[in-house]
Order: structure tokens, then C-alpha cells, then sequence
């Protein structure tokens, strides 16, 4: 610390001292508060017990002066006052007056009943006494009690009644015993009143000096805890005053040492300078005058070769007029210099030169400080060779990243191409195959239909399975939540299962507990999970065996377990079941079939749903899948409408599709369903139609030939607010079906969509929603 630092902690010190000082001034007088407090305390709780004293023995005398007691009463009501007033913000002080002030009120009555108490006493007996005639063994107990009563409790209190009650039941003979009798019986009941009010009185009193003295004793407790803090601070203060003395003559011992030590620093300081700092001072001329050992080190030479001698950045270098020029117009020249070393190695320093000036402003010397930054500069070289290498580097892996964006984007456009290509064509494969079914009555018919048709769905299962798998992979599969009744839902999944099992005679056990009404999650994705448990089950489980699904609710959880009794999973394989593409092994393609991607997806969607698909199994004994997913009960058990096969419309209809095998599956359904409709085999058609005719509904197909669904929709729409057409629904019919088709066709401004291969009941609910 240096002699200006030492000023200031010197006047700061100084401040604190003062303030503790007047800081303990003021905890002295406080202390001297509380003392007086305590004295005043201890004075009352003397003059309350005093009081009380009194009081009681005045209960059991006759005779006894209670203006005293008011007297004594009153003076310790000043007392009180006098402490209040000294201590105003003291809750429990201000409580001592209002104590005292309800025994001011209580001894006056005390006065007063036991006045009654002994002139009823005194009547009794004188009266007793002047008719001897008459006394009686019960009127000689009543008065006896009468005698004992200010000293008895409440149970005597009791048996003086019942005394009362006794005499009161008394004959009287005469009239004199009659008098005799309500003379007494008024003054027993007159003593037993006042008794009773003089005890719950006097009871009272007691109670508000145990209040006092409570308080009294909590006073003398927080005055005494109070007393004790102040005596801690000032001892305390007493520490900080000394250690601030101390401080002072140390201060003072420092400051004289510092003023010694001063020339020896300033010393040392230079020559730290003169070894660290590369230095020069340059004269008016340009002529090195001095140079630091640092800059002599740097450079190699000695202070011969260089004190006396032209400096090199004032005369030789490259930049030299320009330094002069702003050195001698009195500015900071700053800049980035290279220089040689005496053996001719070249390095670099970022220079400042600065003119210094004498009391007349004139300048005296340049003074010349140098900074190395020769590794900065090698550094840097190095760094830009190195971002040369790197933006080579980003450029071959941008390139890299196009090809793989470009191989992703042509693998979606793929699959999406796949899927509408195969969609297509089984739109009409499988309507033909459901009208089929509806009007063949040979059995054996029915059952090449029952066949195709299950290779149809066989067919389409494993395209919905590969596009979900898709989905999953680039994560574009949605968990969409609905409200759903689980008995209904669940109860259609098992008949829909039952007859494949009756047919390869494989028992079929079910079980379903606790389920509500209703239910929130995503129930297509559940019931593509039981799905594909239940198929690999059917499929590795021989005949006269058995299946079990249970499914059961419980604490906001559905579980679901499948069991079977079939080949069984080795436990190396347990391992992998999972994994997308896998079988145990070539031949269970061959003899079961599948794509080896049903576990995989399942696994996923339950992951999906927050979940956890999990497998146990034994060769040869059997497998159990279960999973457990959270879902919501919304407590209202669902509807869900019941198709008619026999419901008709009456409406027009432009079907827009370009696929003729489909175009005569349409013409069946909708002259089916009662309705009259045009074909339009294009997007244009599509619009051309729609100008010259009124439709109730357009069905439009997306990938058309000239025109799309898409543009042919817009077209429409434009048509619609130029002339102010009524709005006419339309309805996308195509066999795009991939994450985000839907909504995409519905902000191009269709009113619904319907994805291929169409089943009749979903058409069905769409026309319902638009045609009457």
C-alpha cells in the first residue's frame, strides 16, 4: 500500500471510530434504560404481591379497610404508567396497566359483597340469638356454615345451597317461625350470592396476578435478555475501539516505512523496466540516447553499437517520414514493425513512440517502447494457411452433405412414388374385391374372394409397414390422441382375429379388466401394435395350442400382454428381435413369411407412446410380449356410428381420376350409393366440367395427368370468389398417404381427404359430412 492508500484507510478509520464511538454513547444510555426498567419492574412486582397479600386476608376478615386496597392499587397503577411512558413500543408494559386496570374493578365489588357477606352474618346471629324459642338443629348448621363460608371453595358453596334448600322446606307452625324462616332463608341467600361472587371475584384477582406476575417475570426476562446484548455490543465496541487504535499506530508505522522504502521501489522499478521493457529514447536529431538491457537482448547488440548512432525506425526504416511527420506534430505514432537482429534473423514488434514534453509544452524526447509479437505473427501465418486447408475441407464435406440431402430427398420422393403407385392399383383390386363379396352367394366363391383378399391386405400390410418404418426412421410418424370407447375397440380387434384362429385350430383366450368408458391415446397406433403381436403369434403358434391377450387398465395405464404357445425365441436372438429387417434366421422368411420390420415398428410406436415393448421367451414352451403405455380416461364412453350397407344419397358427384380400373370401381360404388356423377380424366377436365355443371361434391385424385388435384383444387377455388359461387366441397380421393399429405391437401384448400385403397364405409361418413 502506498502513502496516498494509506491516507485514505487512515480517514476511513477514523470515520468508523467516531461512529462507533458515538454508537457506544448511545447503547450506555439504553443500558442505563433497562436498569431503570428492571428497577421499576421489580418495585411493581413487589406492590402487586403486597396488593394481593392484602386482598386475601381480607376475604377471610370481618372487618378490613379496603380503601387501602384502592389506595395500594392506585399506586401501582402510577407506577405502571410511569414505565409505560418511558417505554412505549413494549407490548407486554403496555398489557401490565390493563391488568391493574381490572383489579381496580374487582376489589370494589370484592368491598361490596363482602360488606353484605358480614352485616347478613351479623343479622343471623343476632336474630338467632333474640329467638332461643324457636331454633332448630338445621337453622343453628345454616348459620355455623354461615360462619365458615368466606373460607370455604365451591363445594361448600354447594352444600350452603343445599342447607338453604333444606330450611326452605321447613313447616313453620306460627307465624313467628314463619317470619323467623324468610328472615333467615333472605340473608342465607343474600350470603351464599355474594359468596359466590366474592369467590369468582377474589378467583378472578388471583388469576390477573398470575398474569402479572407472568408478565412481570417475562419483563424482567427480556429486559434481563436485552441487558445482556447491549453488554455484548459494548464489549464488542470496546474490541473494534482498541483494534482501530492499533490500526491507527500501525498505519502510522506503515506510512513512515513506505516513505523510506520509496527511492529503493522507484530503483527497482527501473531496473524491472529496464530488463522487461524494450526502451529507447530518442533525441530531436533521430539519435539513439538510451536503450533498456530488454531492448539490447532482443536485438543482439550492445549499447555501444546502438547509444549515439541514428535510431533505425526514425531514419532507415520503410516508415520513418511517416513517424516524424506525427511525432513532430506532438501525436502518438503506434504501429506494426519488422526489424533484424544483429545476426540478421528478422522479427517483429508492435511499436509506440511518444513525444514527451517539458514544463513549456515543448518537446523534450521521443520515448520508444517495443512489444515482440513475432510468434503473434508466425501464428498467424500459420492460422491462415490452416483456414485455407479448412474452407478446403467445409467445401468437400458441403459437397458430401448436397449428395446425401439429395440421396434422402430422392429416397422420399421413392417411397412416396411407391406408395402411390401400389396404392393405386389396389384401390380398384380391393373395391372390386369387396363389391364382389357383397353380391357372390357361391360358397365356393366366396371363399377364392376370402383368398385374393387376404393376399390384397396380406399386399398392403407390408407397404403400410415399410412407409412406417420410413416414417420412423426420418421421425416423421405423429402420435395423434383420440377419445375412444376401449371395450367396443378392443372387442372388434379380437372377432376380427377369431375366425383365423378357428380355422388353424388354435385356442384363442381373452381377457380385458378394468376399463372405462372411455379413453384418450392414439388408437390406430395401439391397435397396430396388438396387431402385429397377435399375427407373429397366429403365425408361429401350431394348431391345438393356445393364444392369451389380456389387456387391463389401471393407475392411468393400459397394459397389454400376448402370449402364445408356440416355436419360442433362442436367447441370442432375444437380443435383436427388435431391430428393423429381423428374423431368426433365413428359413422363418420361407416358412412364415413377413418383412421382418413388424417387431421393429411395434417397438417404436410403443416407444412413441411413452412406453416399453419387451419380450420373454423359451424354445420350444413359448413367447409373451407386453407392453405398458400411459393413457388418459375421459370418463364418457364414445359412439362410433354404424355404417348401413343400405344408405342411399341424392346428389351429383365429379369424380376427377385418371386410372380407368379405378374409374369403374367409382362408377360401382356411387351408382351403389344412389348417386349421379361425371368422370374427369384430368386436373383441366376436371375445371372445364366444373364451370358448366352444379356439383354436391368433388372427389379429386392428386397425381393426374396435364393438371393436379392440387392445381385443379386452386383453379376451382379462384373460380368460386371471382363470380361468388356457393363453395363446393371437395374431397381428396389419392393414394398419397405419407406423414403430411393430408394436411398438405387440406391447406390447399380441400374441405376432407381420403386416402387409397378406399374403403367404402370411410367414403360413406365423408359424403354424410357433405350431401343430405
Amino acid at each position: 500500500m502506498n502513502s496516498k492508500g494509506i491516507k485514505i484507510v487512515v480517514f476511513v478509520v477514523s470515520i468508523i471510530f467516531i461512529f462507533v464511538l458515538f454508537a457506544g454513547v448511545f447503547l450506555n444510555k439504553h443500558d442505563d434504560k433497562l436498569l431503570d426498567t428492571q428497577v421499576d419492574v421489580a418495585h411493581n412486582l413487589s406492590l402487586s404481591k403486597d396488593l394481593t397479600l392484602k386482598l386475601n386476608n381480607s376475604f377471610r376478615s370481618v372487618y378490613v379497610n379496603y380503601d387501602n386496597l384502592l389506595i395500594a392499587n392506585k399506586a401501582l397503577k402510577n407506577d405502571i404508567k410511569k414505565i409505560v411512558s418511558h417505554n412505549k413500543k413494549n407490548l407486554k408494559i403496555k398489557e401490565l396497566e390493563y391488568i391493574i386496570f381490572k383489579q381496580d374493578n374487582d376489589i370494589d365489588l370484592i368491598k361490596r359483597a363482602n360488606s353484605l357477606i358480614t352485616n347478613s352474618l351479623q343479622f343471623m346471629k343476632y336474630y338467632h340469638v333474640s329467638n332461643p324459642l324457636i331454633y332448630t338443629e338445621i337453622s343453628q348448621k345454616l348459620l355455623d356454615m354461615s360462619y365458615e363460608i368466606k373460607l370455604s371453595d365451591y363445594s361448600f358453596l354447594n352444600l350452603y345451597e343445599s342447607e338453604i334448600k333444606n330450611f326452605e322446606s321447613l313447616k313453620v307452625k306460627n307465624q313467628d317461625q314463619d317470619n323467623y324462616q324468610k328472615s333467615i332463608l333472605l340473608h342465607a341467600k343474600m350470603i351464599l350470592k355474594n359468596a359466590k361472587l366474592l369467590k369468582h371475584r377474589l378467583d378472578s384477582f388471583n388469576n390477573y396476578q398470575i398474569q402479572l406476575a407472568d408478565t412481570f417475570l417475562s419483563i424482567r426476562k427480556d429486559i434481563s435478555h436485552e441487558h445482556a446484548i447491549v453488554k455484548n455490543w459494548m464489549k464488542v465496541i470496546q474490541i473494534v475501539l482498541i483494534s482501530l487504535l492499533f490500526i491507527f499506530v500501525f498505519l502510522i508505522s506503515k506510512f513512515l516505512k513506505i516513505e523510506k522504502l520509496h527511492k529503493e521501489e522507484e530503483k527497482k522499478l527501473q531496473n524491472i523496466i529496464d530488463k522487461n521493457v524494450i526502451m529507447s529514447i530518442i533525441d530531436l536529431n533521430g539519435i539513439t540516447k538510451t536503450v533498456s538491457s530488454a531492448h539490447l537482448k532482443i536485438s543482439g547488440y550492445s549499447e555501444e553499437d546502438l547509444v549515439g548512432k541514428p535510431n533505425f525506425m526514425m531514419n532507415y526504416s520503410s516508415r520513418a517520414e511517416e513517424i516524424k511527420e506525427k511525432l513532430q506534430s506532438g501525436n502518438i505514432w503506434s504501429g506494426v514493425i519488422s526489424d533484424k537482429k544483429k545476426n540478421g534473423e528478422e522479427y517483429w514488434v508492435n511499436s509506440i513512440i511518444e513525444p514527451i514534453f517539458d514544463e513549456h509544452n515543448k518537446i523534450k524526447y521521443y520515448l520508444g517502447i517495443r512489444d515482440d509479437i513475432t510468434n503473434t505473427v508466425i501464428l498467424e501465418k500459420l492460422t491462415r494457411n490452416q483456414e485455407t486447408i479448412i474452407e478446403s475441407q467445409i467445401e468437400i464435406a458441403n459437397k458430401e452433405r448436397d449428395k446425401a440431402v439429395k440421396a434422402s430427398k430422392s429416397k422420399s420422393e421413392f417411397l412416396a412414388n411407391m406408395s402411390h403407385e401400389i396404392r393405386t392399383p389396389l384401390n380398384a383390386i380391393n373395391g372390386f374385391i369387396e363389391l364382389l363379396q357383397e353380391s357372390e352367394l357361391d360358397k365356393k366363391k366366396q371363399e377364392y374372394l376370402k383368398i385374393v383378399n387376404n393376399s390384397s391386405n396380406n399386399l398392403l400390410s407390408i407397404i403400410n409397414d415399410i412407409l412406417d418404418f420410413s416414417k420412423i426412421e426420418s421421425g416423421q410418424l405423429l402420435i395423434d390422441k383420440i377419445d375412444f370407447d376401449p371395450s367396443k375397440e378392443f372387442d372388434l380387434l379380437v372377432k376380427s382375429f377369431e375366425s383365423q384362429f378357428k380355422e388353424k385350430d388354435i385356442g384363442f383366450i381373452t381377457k380385458t379388466t378394468n376399463l372405462p368408458k372411455g379413453l384418450n391415446a392414439d388408437l390406430l397406433r395401439i391397435q397396430q401394435v396388438i396387431n402385429n403381436l397377435l399375427s407373429n403369434a397366429y403365425k408361429f403358434t401350431n394348431k391345438n395350442n393356445n393364444v392369451y391377450l389380456e389387456i387391463l387398465y389401471q393407475d392411468s395405464f393400459l397394459k397389454v400382454l400376448v402370449k402364445d404357445e408356440g416355436v419360442g425365441i433362442s436367447e441370442e436372438y432375444q437380443k435383436k428381435i427388435f431391430d428393423s429387417f429381423s428374423q431368426e434366421d433365413s428359413s422363418t422368411t420361407r416358412k412364415y413369411g413377413g418383412t421382418g420390420l413388424g417387431l421393429s415398428i411395434s417397438y417404436n410406436l410403443v416407444k412413441l407412446m411413452d412406453g416399453v415393448l419387451e419380450v420373454e421367451s423359451k424354445i420350444g414352451i413359448g413367447s409373451t410380449f407386453h407392453f405398458t403405455i400411459p393413457v388418459s380416461s375421459n370418463h364418457n364412453k364414445m359412439k362410433k356410428n354404424v355404417i348401413s350397407n343400405d344408405i342411399l344419397f341424392k346428389g351429383n358427384i365429379l369424380l376427377a381420376e385418371d386410372n380407368k380400373a379405378n374409374q369403374m370401381f367409382m362408377k360401382v360404388i356411387l351408382k351403389k350409393l344412389g348417386l349421379d356423377f361425371d368422370i374427369a380424366n384430368d386436373g383441366i377436365e376436371a375445371v372445364k366440367m366444373f364451370k358448366k355443371n352444379h356439383y354436391d361434391l368433388i372427389l379429386m385424385d392428386e397425381n393426374m395427368p396435364n393438371m393436379s388435384g392440387t392445381e385443379a383444387t386452386k383453379a376451382i377455388l379462384d373460380l368460386e370468389k371471382s363470380i361468388e359461387l356457393e363453395h363446393t366441397p371437395i374431397v381428396a380421393l389419392t393414394a398419397n398417404s405419407l406423414v403430411g399429405d393430408k394436411e398438405r391437401f387440406l391447406e390447399a384448400g380441400m374441405d376432407e381427404y381420403l386416402s387409397k385403397p378406399l374403403k367404402k364405409d370411410n367414403l360413406i361418413e365423408v359424403l354424410e359430412k357433405f350431401i343430405k
